[in-house]
């Protein structure tokens, strides 16, 4: 008796390695992804410290209006030059800082702050902190004029932070009444008493604070997260002296908003004076900077990011690092009358500045208006 065969049959597929083709979609697809993620991570991280600085740019400016309430209405003075020891400014006894109000000129004062391109990034650190060496000497309290190695007072009254009254020219400075010298010399005299002032910041920022030491002398200085200093501008031009209306052309080209500098680079003439209905539309994008009081400016941005092989730069948008190695300072202010383009010539020079950069920085940038 013969019997089928029960046993079910197996399918047999042969056997085979990856293809070339699908080994190269993996690898695609795999590298796809972690582009993905790490411009997703990159955003994130920028995110997160655009919004650290904002938050922290904005105690800045609550930190100078409090400065403002408590010194009838009157901003911190412009540190126009830094410490600097052995000088005639930075010897000890002598007060090493210049303010504006040290000049009896009133062309030298306005020269000194345009020189200082309307800024000062040690301004903010000095009068919200109250923690600097004032007078050049290397430590914090001075040694009183033709009395060595005696300690006679600190920089600014007050041992640490916060400060005492700094005078009428907020500078802890008076004239030396003694001297024959005219102008006179500025004597270091802070206040020993009264009432201490600030400090106009919150505890826990230390990571926005930097010590820097010129020459012996130590200056705090307020730096965003990237490490660069946060400016403070007061006192910048916005009259165009020709028409007697405000103008600008005549600002800080990094204090323009990001649409007045798009606005700006994408017009054939960069630079179209005269042209009536371009000039309103242009002020107009910048008109919170032409009307403010003060601006407080953060760069925001990676300096690495703008950097070529000329070396550091700061990227707020007043100097480019261009590709060919040569750096480029931005200025839209020619002479106080005459308004130009660019320090160095025109757009259709050699070497052209490079406008997307310029607008990047002017994009990054963080700005506190009153």
């Amino acid at each position: 008796m013969t019997h089928a065969n029960t046993t079910p049959r197996r399918s047999h597929r042969a056997r085979r390695g990856i293809t070339l083709v699908e080994l190269i979609v993996v690898i695609s697809i795999i590298l796809l992804l972690v582009g993905l993620i790490t411009v997703g991570y990159s955003t994130v991280v920028q995110s997160a410290r655009t919004a650290k600085n904002t938050a922290f740019v904005q105690s800045v400016g609550q930190g100078v209006e409090a400065f403002r309430a408590d010194f009838a209405n009157r901003l911190p003075p412009l540190v126009l030059d830094l410490p600097r020891g052995g000088s005639a400014l930075g010897s000890a006894g002598q007060g090493a800082f210049v303010v504006a109000d040290q000049f009896d000129d009133v062309t030298e004062r306005a020269q000194r702050i345009r020189d200082a391109r309307y800024n000062s990034e040690f301004t903010l650190g000095i009068y919200l902190l109250g923690t600097s060496d004032l007078n050049g000497d290397g430590q914090l309290n001075y040694t009183e004029q033709g009395a060595a190695d005696v300690a006679f007072n600190e920089d600014d009254g007050l041992d640490g932070p916060g400060f005492r009254d700094p005078g009428p020219i907020l500078a802890w400075k008076r004239r030396d009444a003694r001297s024959s010298q005219n102008p006179r010399p500025w004597i270091h005299e802070p206040a020993q008493t009264g009432r201490t002032y600030g400090p106009y910041l919150e505890p826990g920022n230390d990571e926005f604070i930097r010590t820097v030491t010129n020459e012996g002398a130590s200056v705090q200085q307020l730096v965003d997260s990237f490490g660069n200093p946060i400016r403070f501008y007061s006192g910048y031009l916005t009259i165009d002296p020709a028409k007697g209306t405000k103008s600008s052309f005549f600002a800080p080209p990094e204090l323009m908003s990001s649409e007045a500098a798009k606005l700006f680079s994408n017009n054939s003439d960069p630079f179209p004076l005269g042209d009536d209905d371009f000039e309103q539309n242009f002020h107009a994008k910048n008109r919170e900077m032409l009307n403010a009081d003060y601006v407080i400016l953060a760069a925001n941005a990676d300096p690495d990011n703008f950097r070529t092989n000329t070396g550091e730069i700061q990227p707020f948008g007043d100097v480019l690092s261009l590709s060919n190695g040569s750096q480029r300072r931005i200025d839209l202010l020619g002479t106080v009358s005459t308004p130009i383009p660019w320090s160095e010539g025109s757009f259709n020079d050699a070497g052209d500045v490079a406008l997307d950069r310029w607008v990047e920085m002017i994009d990054s940038n963080l700005r506190y208006t009153p």
